[in-house]
C-alpha cells in the first residue's frame, strides 16, 4: 500500500512540477530549469543522506553499478528532462504531460521483455483506461495563435523522444535497484552523473549553454519546480523498489490529471481547457481508482 499511495504522491508532484515550470520558461530557457532543478535535487538530496546515514553506503557500490544509475540519470534528467521542458515551452503544459505519460506503455513492454513481469487483465484495464483518457487531452482543442505549426510538430516531436529516454531509465532503475540499500542514495547519484554531464556539454552547444532568468518571479518559480521534481523522483524511486514496474508506472503515469487540475489553478491563462480536456481527466482519475483497487 506505501508503494502505491508514493507512487501517486510523485504523480502529484511531477503534475505541479510541470504547471510550474511552464511559467518559469515564459522567462528563462531549458538550460535554466534543468540545471537549476539538479542543483536544488543535490541540496535537497546531500542533509537527507547524512541523517539516513546512507551516504556512508557508498563504498559497497561496484563500478557496475555507479554505471548504470550514471546512464539512468544522464538518459531521464539530461535527455528525458530536457526534451520535456522543451516541449513544454513550446506547446504548453497541458499537451505535453499527456504525451510524455504514454511511456507507460513502452515501460510495460520493456518490462515483460526484460524483467519478465507478468502483465495481468487488470493492468491491461487500468492502461487502457488512463490511456484513453490520454488521448482524449491531447487531443482538446488549442486555440492560442501564438503556437505555430512549426513549433506544435516540434514540441509532439521532443516529447516523443522523451518518452523513449523515461521508458528505458524506469527499467534501468528497477533492475538495478537490489544493489541499492537506499532509493536516496541512487537518485542522488543519477542527479550527481546528470549534472556532471549536462552541465559542460550545454557549454559546448551554440545558445544552449545560457542562464537565463528575466523577471524575480522567475527565481521563484524555479526553486519550487526543483524541489517539487526531486520529491517526486525521490517518490518514483521509493515506489520501484517497493512494487513492480508494471504496478507502479501506470500509476505515476497518470500525473496529466494532475497536471490539469493544477493547471486551471494556476495557468489557466496560458492553457486551454475543453470538453475532451474534461473527460480525459475522468479517465484518467478511474484508471488512478482502478489501479488502487486491483492492488490493495
Amino acid at each position: 500500500m506505501l508503494g502505491l499511495i508514493l507512487a501517486l504522491c510523485s504523480a502529484i508532484f511531477f503534475g505541479f512540477h510541470t504547471v510550474i515550470q511552464r511559467r518559469s520558461l515564459l522567462n528563462s530557457n531549458t538550460y535554466t530549469g534543468v540545471i537549476t532543478s539538479l542543483s536544488i535535487g543535490l541540496i535537497l538530496f546531500i542533509p537527507i543522506l547524512f541523517i539516513t546515514g546512507d551516504i556512508f553506503t557508498l563504498t559497497s557500490l561496484s563500478i557496475s553499478d555507479f554505471v548504470m544509475i550514471g546512464i539512468a540519470g544522464i538518459f531521464h534528467f539530461v535527455g528525458g528532462r530536457s526534451l520535456l521542458y522543451e516541449g513544454i515551452q513550446k506547446i504548453g503544459s497541458n499537451r505535453t504531460t499527456p504525451i510524455l505519460s504514454s511511456s507507460i506503455i513502452l515501460t510495460m513492454i520493456l518490462s515483460n521483455l526484460v524483467l519478465l513481469e507478468k502483465i495481468t487483465t487488470g493492468l491491461l484495464l487500468t492502461v487502457f483506461i488512463i490511456i484513453v483518457g490520454i488521448i482524449f487531452v491531447s487531443s482538446s482543442k488549442n486555440n492560442d495563435s501564438s503556437i505555430t505549426s512549426v513549433n506544435f510538430y516540434k514540441g509532439i516531436f521532443y516529447v516523443s523522444c522523451a518518452v523513449f529516454l523515461v521508458a528505458v531509465s524506469n527499467i534501468i532503475v528497477k533492475i538495478w535497484s537490489p544493489s541499492f540499500s537506499s532509493p536516496v542514495l541512487a537518485v542522488f547519484l543519477s542527479y550527481v552523473f546528470a549534472l556532471i554531464v549536462y552541465f559542460p556539454s550545454g557549454k559546448l552547444i551554440k545558445n544552449l549553454g545560457v542562464i537565463k532568468i528575466k523577471t524575480p518571479n522567475t527565481y521563484i518559480y524555479l526553486i519550487i519546480a526543483g524541489v517539487t521534481v526531486s520529491l517526486g523522483q525521490l517518490c518514483r524511486y521509493f515506489s520501484l523498489y517497493m512494487l513492480p514496474v508494471t504496478t507502479v508506472i501506470p500509476l505515476i503515469g497518470s500525473f496529466p490529471f494532475f497536471t490539469i487540475i493544477f493547471s486551471y489553478i494556476l495557468n489557466r491563462n496560458l492553457e486551454n481547457f475543453g470538453i475532451k480536456l474534461i473527460l480525459g481527466l475522468i479517465l484518467i482519475f478511474v484508471g488512478i481508482s482502478t489501479s488502487f483497487i486491483i492492488n490493495i
